[in-house]
């Protein structure tokens, strides 16, 4: 999960190290909009392709 960028792991013994971590992660998580919304993720019905494929927009 910590790859995905779910989470941050750390070792109770060594709590310097993930809080280090936490400072990138942190700006990552206050993007806004994510970087996998927005248009470009929107997909159109197979009736909207075939229409513009065949000029009927």
């Amino acid at each position: 999960m910590e790859r995905m960028n779910y989470v941050l792991c750390g070792d109770v013994n060594d709590l310097g190290q993930a809080i280090r971590k936490t400072d990138n992660f942190r700006s990552k998580m206050a993007q806004f909009p994510p970087v996998t919304s927005g248009k470009h993720r929107e997909t159109k019905s197979f009736a909207a392709i075939m229409d513009e494929t065949m000029g009927f927009e």
